[in-house]
C-alpha cells in the first residue's frame, strides 16, 4: 500500500504543470565529518524562497558500505500547518523520502526542515556523496514547483577525537593578575574550533578560536579575561566544524585563584615599611620567644627566602641580604606563584 501511495504522488507531480520559483532544497550540514561508527543527522531543508509547499518527495543515493540510514524523522515545517502523511522507503539503492499535507488548500513556506535523516557511519574510513536523483515539490493544486538543489557528502575519518590541554601554567596556581595560558589542542580532522566556559559547564560555550588547517596539533596563547578575585575553573572543549567534540568535555578544566593586589613584602616581618635589623629581631622573637607573628601575612611576611616556610633559615637569609651582599629577597608575585594564596594565619 505504501508503494502505491508513493507511486501515485510521484505520478501526480510529474503530470502537473511546472512553474518557476527561487526556492532551494539544501542539506544541513552539506558536509559531515564523522569518525567510524559515529551516529549523526543530516536535515533536508527548504530555504526562505521556497513557498507554497503542499507535498515533497526526494530520492537520495549514498554509499551503503560507508554509511547506514537508521531512520528518517518528519521535519517540523509541514506538520506545523496541519495533518500530514510522512513516508520513506530505503529498499534497494535509493532512499525515497516524502511528506504531504492531507487537507486541500494547506501549504507551508520555508525556511524550515522537511525531514531529518539519521545515519551511522560504518567502521571504514572514506567519503560518500549524498546525491539527489529526484526532487519533486508540489503546491496545493499539485502543480510542480521548480526548485534547485545541491548534493552533500559524508567524510568518515579515522583519527583521534578532538582534545584540549593547558600546557602551562599548572592548574591550581595563585595569581595577582590574569594569567596567560599556553593551550594545545589536537584534532585529526584538521577542522577545529576551540570553546570555553568559566566556572560552569552548563551555559553557552564561547568560541575562543577557529581555523582550517592540515595540522592536527596546534598551540595558542590566551590571556584569561578579567574576573573577580577568588577561585575560578575554566572549562575547554574542541570541536570540528561538524560539532564533534571530545567525549569528556565537562570533566576537563583548568583552575586558578586570583589573589588581587599583592600587599606582602617577604622578609618585611614587622610591617614598618622598611627591611632592616628590626625585622631580624622580630623574627627571632616570633620563632623563639613567643613574640607576635609577622604581619600582615604570617607566612609570606616572614618568609624572606621564598621556601614557603618561616624558620631560622629566613633569619640567616635576611642577615646575608642586609650585611653580606647575599641574594635579593623574594617579591610578592613570585612568592604567590611558588607558595600559593596569601593567608594571615598560617602558623609556625
Amino acid at each position: 500500500m505504501l508503494t502505491l501511495i508513493v507511486s501515485s504522488i510521484g505520478a501526480l507531480s510529474f503530470q502537473a504543470a511546472v512553474y518557476a520559483q527561487d526556492g532551494r532544497i539544501i542539506l544541513n550540514p552539506d558536509t559531515s565529518f564523522v569518525s567510524p561508527l559515529d551516529t549523526f543527522e543530516v536535515d533536508i531543508e527548504a530555504n526562505a524562497d521556497l513557498t507554497g509547499i503542499h507535498c515533497f518527495m526526494v530520492s537520495i543515493n549514498f554509499d551503503r558500505s560507508l554509511i547506514e540510514l537508521l531512520d528518517v524523522l518528519e521535519g517540523p515545517l509541514l506538520p506545523a500547518q496541519g495533518q500530514t502523511f510522512p513516508f520513506w522507503n530505503n529498499n534497494g539503492d535509493t532512499c525515497v523520502i516524502g511528506n504531504c499535507l492531507l487537507s486541500y488548500g494547506l501549504y507551508a513556506d520555508g525556511p524550515g526542515v522537511l525531514a531529518i535523516m539519521k545515519f551511522r557511519a560504518q567502521e571504514f574510513a572514506g567519503v560518500t556523496a549524498l546525491a539527489f536523483t529526484q526532487v519533486d515539490i508540489t503546491d496545493t493544486l499539485l502543480e510542480t514547483i521548480n526548485v534547485t538543489y545541491s548534493d552533500g557528502s559524508v567524510n568518515i575519518i579515522e583519527g583521534q577525537n578532538p582534545t584540549v590541554e593547558v600546557m602551562s601554567p599548572a592548574s591550581g596556581d595563585f595569581y595577582v593578575s590574569m594569567p596567560n595560558l599556553s593551550i594545545r589542542f589536537k584534532d585529526d580532522l584538521g577542522l577545529d574550533r576551540g570553546h570555553y566556559q568559566i566556572d560552569n559547564c552548563e551555559g553557552p560555550w564561547i568560541e575562543l578560536w577557529s581555523y582550517n588547517s592540515e595540522s592536527s596539533d596546534t598551540t595558542i596563547n590566551w590571556t584569561v579575561p578579567g574576573l573577580s578575585e577568588g577561585l575560578h575553573n575554566i572549562y575547554f572543549k574542541v570541536t570540528d566544524d561538524a560539532g564533534n567534540a571530545n567525549d569528556d568535555t565537562c570533566t576537563y578544566f583548568w583552575s586558578f585563584t586570583l589573589q588581587g593586589d599583592c600587599d606582602c613584602e617577604p622578609g618585611e616581618a614587622n610591617n614598618d615599611m622598611v627591611i632592616n635589623i628590626f625585622d631580624i629581631t622580630y623574627l627571632i622573637g616570633y620563632l623563639y620567644l613567643d613574640g607576635p607573628a609577622p604581619v600582615p601575612y604570617e607566612l609570606c611576611s616572614g618568609d624572606s627566602n621564598g621556601d614557603c616556610t618561616c624558620n631560622i633559615f629566613d633569619i640567616t637569609y635576611l642577615i646575608n641580604y642586609l650585611y653580606l651582599n647575599g641574594p635579593p629577597l623574594y617579591i610578592c608575585e613570585g612568592w604567590i606563584s611558588s607558595c600559593g594564596q596569601l593567608t594571615k594565619d598560617i602558623g609556625k
